[in-house]
C-alpha cells in the first residue's frame, strides 16, 4: 500500500491537547511534530503485523485519473480536521474528552476507484490519574480505535 504525506488542516499545529490539574494549565504537544508525522508513525507500525507492506508515495492528488501511474496497488491518503484532547481534574475524577476528525482517501488501482471515509469520534474517558502519559495513552488508543475501524472495513 502506498501511503502519501498527510494533510493537516487542523488549526491547533504542534498542539493536540490541553489538561488541567489543581489550578495549573498545561498544553500537550504531539510527539513527534507534526501532528501528521505522528499518525504516519503510528499507521506504519499498526500495518505490518497485518501483512501490509507499505512504500512512501512523495505525492499524489486524490484523484482516480492519477491512480494508473502509480507503482502501488493502493494508496491511501489522511486529512487531519480536527485532534484534540481535553483533559480535567476535579476532585477525585479525572475525564479526558477526546475529539478526532479524519478523512480517509483510500485509491485502488485495480478498480480505478477513490473510496473517502470521513471518521468522526468523540470520546470521553475517566482516569486514575490525569498526567501527560495517561492523555497520551488515551489520545493513541482512541486513534488506534479509528485506525483499526477504518481498516475493518474501508469502503
Amino acid at each position: 500500500m502506498g501511503v502519501t504525506p498527510f494533510k493537516d488542516t487542523y488549526f491547533g499545529e504542534s498542539y493536540v491537547g490541553h489538561y488541567s490539574d489543581r489550578r495549573v494549565s498545561h498544553n500537550l504537544k504531539s510527539d513527534p511534530l507534526p501532528l501528521e508525522e505522528a499518525i504516519r508513525d503510528c499507521l506504519l507500525e499498526l500495518l505490518p503485523p497485518h501483512g501490509i507492506e507499505t512504500v512512501p508515495i512523495p505525492t499524489w492528488d486524490g484523484k482516480e485519473e492519477s491512480l494508473r501511474s502509480m507503482e502501488a496497488d493502493s494508496i491511501l491518503m489522511i486529512e487531519i480536521k480536527r485532534f484534540w484532547a481535553e483533559g480535567v481534574v476535579r476532585g477525585r475524577e479525572a475525564k479526558i474528552n477526546t475529539s478526532i476528525y479524519l478523512v480517509f482517501r483510500l485509491g485502488v488501482k485495480k478498480e480505478g476507484k477513490v473510496f473517502r471515509r470521513d471518521m468522526y469520534t468523540i470520546k470521553e474517558d475517566s482516569i486514575d490519574g490525569l498526567t501527560p502519559e495517561a492523555m497520551e495513552q488515551v489520545i493513541n488508543q482512541t486513534l488506534n480505535d479509528i485506525l483499526d475501524t477504518f481498516f475493518s472495513d474501508p469502503y
